[in-house]
């Protein structure tokens, strides 16, 4: 509002060419949203896996312990009996004396496994946050957890930290192309429109005078000095590579995770029918060993070595079935297979 009348306008700005700025932008900020999209499923791939784990090296460490204090109840027994038998003059110290070293021996073991236990437990309750009350009694994860066995030539393209370390490149690639954009000249447009009312008209009907104004501009701007951009062109080109060569090397260890697992999971499974095997074979020389001993052909120390020699066994292929469970799983994390909403 003025002496010259009432003036009204509107102008319209729009952006007809910009040689991609505007899209290499929106193009970053959606490269980024699916990296951050993919740190999260990472993360949740963590948990699971932790949890798995936490749940399987508790049963791996409750059953090392207990084998441990069966050894050493054994050899406590023994070791009175043979010191009865010392004492009649039926028995030889020495015999004694080795049986009180396997004892005082697995002393030391079942102390040793049953701090492995205690943090075995502390794992658990920080990761479940429960506290396992009947250790013995805990459910193994089922086998196919995570889903069918993947077979040995499966790829690692949806490896889950291989995907983010693609987005890496995505987003160099965008900031290069926007840097090379500025260097390219863009178009602009505007249209204006103008009311002017009460406006002086010659002396007649200058109240309601009116007059109307339309004007359409095109403008093309172009740096043609831009040495700050090409300094900053030249560094997100360096970035760019950079992330390129953290693929190729995500890549190679991704796959060398992959191979490594696969040959852990079928050696732990080849050895799960030794190890079996090994269980039958201890508890017959068992049986065989203590039948002599009643029979007075054995020595006391023959029949605590066998009867050592089978619990160990039997420990030893119930943990290697859980690290066969572990292998498995593994495989799953490394194939990107881990479901997150487990």
């Amino acid at each position: 509002d003025s002496k010259q009348g009432i003036q009204k306008s509107i102008t319209v700005t729009q952006m007809i060419w910009d040689a991609g700025r505007t899209n290499s932008v929106i193009d970053k900020a959606k490269h980024t949203t699916q990296q951050a999209y993919y740190r999260l499923e990472l993360v949740k791939e963590d948990v699971v896996m932790e949890a798995i784990n936490a749940w399987l090296n508790l049963q791996k460490a409750y059953n090392t312990h207990e084998a441990n204090k069966k050894v050493e109840a054994n050899a406590k027994v023994t070791l009175a009996m043979t010191i009865e038998k010392v004492k009649k003059g039926e028995g030889s110290k020495l015999e004694q004396l080795q049986i009180e070293q396997q004892y005082r021996t697995y002393q030391t073991l079942s102390m040793t496994s049953r701090l492995g236990l205690d943090s075995a437990i502390q794992r658990f309750q920080n990761v479940w946050r429960f506290e396992p009350k009947n250790i013995a009694q805990m459910p193994t994860p089922m086998i196919d957890l995570l889903g069918i066995i993947p077979v040995q030539g499966a790829p690692v393209s949806d490896n889950t930290a291989l995907k983010i370390a693609s987005m890496d490149i995505m987003i160099a690639k965008e900031q290069v192309r926007f840097d090379e954009a500025e260097f390219k000249p863009r178009v602009d447009g505007k249209l204006s429109y103008t009311e002017k009312d009460g406006e002086l008209a010659g002396g007649y009907d200058t109240d309601s005078s009116r007059k109307e104004e339309w004007r359409a501009d095109i403008t093309m701007t172009w740096k043609l000095f831009n040495t700050k951009n090409k300094h900053m062109t030249s560094a997100d080109r360096k970035r760019l590579r950079a992330a390129d060569l953290r693929y190729a090397d995500t890549l190679r260890s991704t796959q060398e995770q992959f191979t490594n697992a696969w040959n852990n999971y079928v050696l732990v499974e080849q050895n799960l029918e030794t190890l079996k095997r090994t269980v039958e074979i201890n508890d017959e020389m068992y049986k065989l060993t203590l039948a002599d001993f009643q029979a007075g052909n054995s020595p006391i120390m023959a029949v605590f070595g066998m009867k050592t020699a089978h619990l160990m066994s039997e420990v030893a292929y119930k943990n290697a079935q859980i690290d066969w469970q572990i292998a498995r799983y593994q495989l799953h994390k490394v194939l990107g297979l881990v479901d997150p909403i487990l």
